[in-house]
């Protein structure tokens, strides 16, 4: 899939594979377009490695990122707001909020099932409007 990023570059989202090394993940990430960073294995948190600085610190630049997890068992993480994306973790389908329901219905945007066994469940990446940032509260949207 190939779409006009918000930052003028071009955002393509790559086919990861179970198999894939965390290195080739992160560089197909990067490559596509995304920022990404590493994070401890297991942990959810993006300042794991790179301490709080994270959100300057991410990196499109194969060089760096090679650097990072060459060597490592770190995972990889998306830094999505500088990528220019916004990304909906919906773990309940059955109470997504309608708009965005809707937004998932009409646009089919990109997802990554996070349980084969539940349908519809993982993460939906929509391209952000320019000049436009969103945070990781669920605001208005609910619990879905």
């Amino acid at each position: 899939m190939q779409q006009q990023g918000s930052a003028g570059s071009v955002t393509t989202v790559p086919v990861i594979t179970a198999d894939m090394a965390t290195l080739t993940a992160a560089l197909a990430y990067a490559k596509a377009g995304f920022y990404v960073a590493p994070a401890r294995r297991g942990t959810k948190d993006p300042g794991s490695v790179l301490g709080k600085g994270w959100p300057q610190n991410t990196s499109r630049d194969p060089e760096v990122i090679i650097a990072w997890f060459a060597g490592t068992d770190h995972g990889v993480f998306l830094h999505a707001g500088r990528s220019g994306v916004v990304i909906f973790d919906v773990d309940n389908p059955d109470r997504l909020h309608p708009a965005i329901a809707e937004a998932i219905e009409q646009c089919r945007p990109p997802w990554q099932s996070t349980r084969l066994d539940q349908p519809g469940r993982g993460h939906y990446l929509f391209l952000t409007p320019p000049a436009r940032t969103f945070g990781n509260s669920p605001g208005e949207l609910g619990g879905g």
